[in-house]
């Protein structure tokens, strides 16, 4: 694909120790990529992944930017971006890239999304922000999965099994509405 061959061009470089060649090809196979195509996310990643490598955490981000306004639908970027800033202990960065992601319309797989951003502030150890989240994604979605995962995070994360229980009954209410009103 046309991916592959502008990153063996700017590998080959990487390999003769020349990173600005390298650089100057990653920039141009970006420019010469159609917007939003595959080419041009396997280019930024693969681009990402040596600024990376080489620590240069400033450039990630310029290029993170660059890759999410290319296409803001896509779920990946916003988690790596995330994981990177997490890497790097700033907290704060991750969110505000999570709280991004969670605002768009349209996400290629927004249960991703949810899923990563919920556990991320399980993993921070704040819970009332991991609830807040699942209710924020129950007012856009009545999935049951998320009924339930929310009880199960009540119940296994918060060891409340109050709490649990309060979910699996406002789901039960919710359904039951649905369905009196549907007949």
């Amino acid at each position: 694909s046309c991916a592959k061959l502008w990153m063996g061009a700017a590998n080959l470089e990487i390999r003769q120790h020349d990173l600005a060649a390298a650089r100057t090809i990653f920039g141009t196979s970006l420019g010469m990529c159609p917007e939003g195509s595959n080419c041009k996310a396997k280019v930024y990643a693969a681009y990402i992944s040596v600024e990376r490598q080489l620590g240069e955490i400033e450039r990630c981000r310029k290029l993170f930017a660059g890759y999410l306004a290319n296409n803001p639908a896509a779920v990946q970027p916003y988690i790596a971006f995330a994981e990177m800033e997490q890497g790097m202990q700033e907290t704060e960065r991750a969110r505000a890239i999570l709280e991004v992601a969670v605002s768009q319309n349209v996400l290629d797989q927004p249960e991703q999304i949810w899923k990563y951003y919920i556990n991320f502030e399980c993993s921070q150890e704040e819970f009332d922000r991991a609830r807040e989240l699942y209710k924020r994604l129950l007012d856009r979605t009545k999935n049951v999965r998320v009924w339930l995962n929310f009880a199960k995070f009540e119940r296994d994360v918060c060891k409340n099994a109050s709490s649990s229980r309060a979910v699996i009954e406002e789901a039960e209410a919710h359904f039951k509405a649905k369905t009196v009103g549907a007949v």
